[in-house]
């Protein structure tokens, strides 16, 4: 077991000597390798891709149809930048190859917050600790909605906006084009951007640089655009929220802090099909612990990731308050998609 240790130690010491002394070379192989995980995991989404929701209904459909203008078409009160973006590039190949164009954005988007939180710009943290979370990050079950798709491009956007705002200056000028581009893509790409803003006002009242105040400003055109869509749309359809403290704690309990460690199915077996008399007692106590380790963790953590754990918790609040109307046969679908 020492021996072990010992390998395995000097491997992760050997990976972070490539990582400082040939950064293009350490990119490339943390691409590579997250491109391997994640298509461990959905095989298919490369050797029989296929259109996952909105992907063919909306994004591709828009783009065979109407071209580049379907670009500005809200959907859902916003718009959807990156993913319709992704449909109409993917009108220059064969139809049947199209899902594998779309499917190629959303894994490209998907490894850009692990490229980033194990370049230099996060040299503050360990880097075993930074190698650990990224691989948390492509293998957390009960992730499948956001696991390599175009359409929900806007969720590893978002985390990669909210990664540059949080990290160290770049080594060389040339890659503030990288910050500008992400923050501005991040904010006008959906609503999300206008979440990253309190983070960008919190770091510049702190720091009182001006990278601070240009991540800030970049925000800003973007989160005006999709604010101003989301209240003048009426592509909107907001369901009954129904809010309660027996669904928090079911929310919290059961899809956030269970489901993230025992997967989709195991959590389906849950609710569908056996062990309802004793549920909800379950979530009540993965809510108490997981909750509690969060606690514990603010409590010990440094202050630029209390503002990730801001961000993520107005994710959370926000997605909760103002829920999407789901029809019938929507709901449906989505039931046999995950079993």
């Amino acid at each position: 077991m020492r021996n072990r240790v010992g390998v395995l130690s000097e491997f992760l010491g050997n990976l972070e000597a490539t990582g400082c002394k040939f950064p293009a070379r350490f990119q490339l192989a943390a691409w590579l390798a997250s491109f391997a995980i994640l298509l461990s995991r959905r095989p298919d989404a490369i050797l029989n891709a296929q259109f996952w929701a909105e992907d063919g209904k909306f994004w591709f459909a828009d783009a065979y149809n109407i071209g580049i203008r379907s670009l500005w078409i809200p959907e859902a009160g916003y718009f959807h930048i990156f993913p319709r973006l992704a449909a109409y590039v993917a009108l220059a190949v064969p139809l049947d190859r199209a899902p594998l164009v779309m499917n190629l954005f959303g894994i490209a988007f998907q490894i850009l917050p692990v490229a980033l939180f194990l370049s230099r710009r996060f040299a503050s943290i360990s880097f075993r600790v930074r190698l650990l979370a990224s691989l948390l990050y492509l293998v957390v079950p009960n992730s499948f909605e956001i696991h390599v798709t175009a359409t929900n491009i806007q969720w590893h956007l978002a985390l990669s906006g909210c990664l540059l705002l949080l990290s160290l200056a770049a080594d060389h000028p040339r890659w503030n084009a990288l910050d500008i581009f992400v923050l501005a893509a991040a904010a006008i790409d959906s609503p999300l951007g206008a979440l990253l803003i309190p983070t960008a006002l919190v770091l510049w009242f702190v720091r009182r640089d001006s990278r601070s105040l240009y991540g800030l400003l970049f925000l800003i055109p973007g989160t005006i655009l999709q604010v101003s869509c989301a209240l003048l749309s009426n592509s909107r359809s907001v369901g009954p929220n129904g809010a309660s403290f027996r669904r928090l704690v079911s929310i919290l309990g059961g899809q956030v802090f269970l489901s993230s460690i025992l997967g989709v199915r195991t959590s389906v077996d849950f609710y569908f099909h056996r062990h309802l008399s004793y549920l909800f007692q379950l979530e009540c106590v993965a809510f108490i612990v997981g909750l509690g380790l969060v606690l514990f963790a603010v409590r010990n953590m440094p202050f630029d990731r209390r503002l990730f754990l801001l961000f993520s918790v107005l994710e959370l609040i926000v997605a909760m308050h103002r829920p999407l109307a789901a029809s019938a046969d929507q709901e449906h679908s989505a039931g046999l998609q995950v079993t």
